[in-house]
């Protein structure tokens, strides 16, 4: 699979984000224990992702994300949970995680169902919650993320016609909803439309032509 740039892993991004995301991984935090002073669930997930990607650090990362599941929860609001549980599914299959599996065998996850064997399965389901808040809260810029995330977690279990089948699905939405979402895309250097992008992880894929 192509790589991305870790500080800015999402394709698909909404523009105020995308900014601070760049500024959280310009500016990292200078204290390890920073996370006891970050009150805002969004910026809780930000700091998460600088934390697994950047410190390799996954347990504070967790913490985060777990914290800012329970403050959307509460709030009922469905568009902050779906950047949650993404961000969650993002995590599960991290190589910060993997680095970490002597720690997650002793002491496991915070969520209880979360095994070392089922976390590549348990990513592919919170990526799926994601997708289907975005769908409810017709925010079809994520909706197109998710579903390429969901792409890539199915390749990454050998689960040909599941990836091809949220490749495909990730397209389509793009396709039907190009004028609202174009501003929001982000392609890696050197693609010239996100038509062509999927194809090239469809090819990756193995998907039928």
């Amino acid at each position: 699979m192509r790589r991305l740039p870790p500080c800015l892993l999402p394709l698909v991004l909404v523009p105020v984000l995308a900014l601070a995301l760049v500024a959280a991984c310009a500016a990292p935090p200078a204290e390890e224990k920073i996370e006891t002073r970050v009150e805002n669930p969004a910026e809780k997930l930000l700091l998460a992702g600088w934390y697994y990607e950047e410190r390799n650090s996954p347990r504070p990362a967790e913490r985060l994300i777990r914290e800012a599941i329970q403050i959307y929860q509460a709030s009922s609001d469905r568009l902050g949970l779906g950047h949650a549980y993404r961000t969650y599914g993002l995590f599960l299959r991290s190589a910060a995680v993997r680095r970490a599996a002597e720690l997650y065998a002793e002491e496991g996850f915070l969520d209880p169902s979360i095994t070392l064997d089922n976390r590549l399965a348990q990513s592919i389901a919170y990526l799926e919650r994601a997708a289907t808040l975005y769908e409810q809260e017709a925010a079809y810029g994520w909706v197109i993320n998710a579903q390429l995330q969901l792409g890539y977690g199915h390749h990454f279990q050998k689960q040909t016609a599941q990836a091809c089948a949220a490749f495909d699905r990730s397209l389509k939405v793009y396709q039907e909803h190009r004028a609202s979402t174009e501003a929001s895309i982000r392609l890696p250097p050197g693609e010239s439309s996100y038509e062509t992008f999927v194809a090239a992880m469809k090819d990756q894929s193995n998907c039928p032509k």
